[in-house]
């Protein structure tokens, strides 16, 4: 299937889904708001940022000094700048209030190398990580390795098992927002800890397939060694 870009309708209705459904599943957001309250650094890298980037950033641990959101796709960029959606306005607010400078990059994690090298204490990885496999996961985590400074720690969450219609998948596939093969959980630990990376906590949230649209959660952070 050929990759095309999200359109801007397509992350306009993302978000809302994905608001909608932290709002029906207090259980699956309050494992998210822990997950993300682990990060904790001056500077961080969330890649992958996608149209939640002003969300997460609300959720960090302590408020980074630099926040740089990274993706591939323009529209998120076009969509997180000018949506008129109230959620979304909300937290736009907010975090420009926190004092932290928001950098926004439009590019492929594995072709900016270059601009973020050793330039980050935490880089993240909200349900992006594990659409990278074989090479090109190799390539990812020695990318990320390179932007941590010494010591840096990378936290990855993660979906596992998803039950959704054929449909859903074709369009997540054709918009780079998942891939035809997914790694298990073990099999991503392991790939981080090849490429450099010490496991320091590692968590799972068990999903009811039928409610939440998952079977598994899957959070992790390593450190830099």
């Amino acid at each position: 299937m050929m990759q095309v870009e999200a359109p801007y309708h397509y992350i306009h209705e993302y978000y809302q889904h994905a608001h909608r459904k932290l709002e029906r599943l207090p259980d699956m957001a309050s494992f998210l708001r822990s997950s993300l309250r682990r990060v904790h650094g001056k500077n961080v890298l969330n890649v992958g940022c996608g149209p939640q980037a002003y969300d997460h950033l609300l959720n960090l641990g302590t408020a980074p000094r630099e926040y740089v959101g990274l993706d591939v796709n323009r529209n998120t960029f076009e969509f997180l700048h000018r949506s008129r959606c109230q959620s979304l306005v909300r937290a736009r607010a907010r975090a420009h209030d926190m004092g932290t400078h928001i950098e926004f990059v439009c590019g492929d994690v594995l072709e900016c190398d270059a601009m973020m090298a050793r330039r980050f204490d935490v880089v993240m990885g909200i349900g992006v990580f594990a659409t990278f496999y074989g090479q090109r996961f190799e390539q990812l985590t020695s990318v990320l390795r390179d932007a941590l400074c010494d010591g840096g720690r990378l936290l990855k969450v993660s979906w596992h098992r998803p039950h959704r219609s054929p449909e859903e998948t074709a369009r997540k596939l054709q918009y780079r927002y998942d891939s035809t093969i997914e790694p298990s959980p073990e099999e991503l630990v392991a790939g981080f800890e090849r490429a450099g990376f010490r496991l320091c906590e590692e968590e799972f949230f068990q999903c009811d397939p039928e409610t939440h649209g998952w079977d598994l959660v899957q959070m992790c952070l390593f450190e830099k060694t």
